[in-house]
């Protein structure tokens, strides 16, 4: 299975977006609404790696390998939807959700050429929460948001943003009970309000930058990972 960012940008300036991804196999086929033209996706596979695809076509594509993670030292295993977001250095953010020095995933950055810097190793047994499935977003203020699936300190996930050299703030602590419920798996995404919007458990929330939290609705499907774009 492979990950990708949502959106590429083409050589003039054309953004496009993916509309999919083949599950089935391990080739890199892909399903693009694009014109003929060179395309630049960048992506994260399951298995560990970051890679980078050039595309002339839909049928004929090549990708080569940005990063391989060590387990040990940086977190290891993205998961999905795994979103790595660009930050305005140009740099990419995201999360893995095993591995690090306390094994339950870290924040990394990595630069388009493939060199990756850990920024923080998250830890089920702290405030921040752990597991963090679902990558990161950026948001107007420059910061990447995130979203911890379990750990906290009621243990049912936290929402969090952090600074592009690694500072991470908690926003909210999920109690894993109404309203707003937890196990977050996907990050919140900023609306034209400016505030951030997600999925936890059976809930949609609203969160501001500063933290301030509220339910929208409590009629989401329990199934629900994937981020609010």
């Amino acid at each position: 299975m492979l990950t990708t960012v949502w959106e590429a940008q083409a050589a003039k300036g054309e953004t496009y977006k993916i509309q999919g991804w083949d599950e089935r196999r391990a080739s890199m086929n892909r399903y693009i609404s694009m014109p003929q033209r060179k395309l630049l996706v960048v992506g994260v596979l399951a298995v560990g790696f970051l890679l980078s695809l050039a595309a002339n076509n839909v049928s004929a594509q090549t990708y080569t390998d940005l990063h391989s993670f060590n387990c040990a030292t940086e977190g290891c295993y993205p998961y999905y939807p795994a979103i790595l977001a660009q930050g305005r250095d140009g740099n990419l953010y995201g999360t893995s959700w095993w591995g690090g020095t306390a094994l339950y995933g870290a924040v990394f950055r990595v630069t388009p050429s493939g060199t990756l810097t850990t920024l923080s190793n998250l830890d089920c047994t702290g405030s921040a929460g752990c597991w963090a499935y679902g990558g990161l977003s950026l948001g107007t203020d420059g910061n990447l948001y995130g979203a911890n699936y379990e750990g906290g300190q009621y243990g049912y996930g936290t929402i969090f943003k952090t600074t592009p050299s690694g500072t991470l703030t908690v926003l909210h602590q999920f109690d894993g009970i109404a309203p707003d419920w937890g196990s977050p798996w996907a990050p919140p995404v900023q609306g034209k309000d400016g505030n951030y919007y997600g999925i936890a458990a059976i809930v949609a929330y609203k969160i501001t930058a500063a933290g301030k939290f509220s339910v929208i609705s409590n009629l989401i499907p329990a199934a629900v990972s994937a981020p609010l774009i």
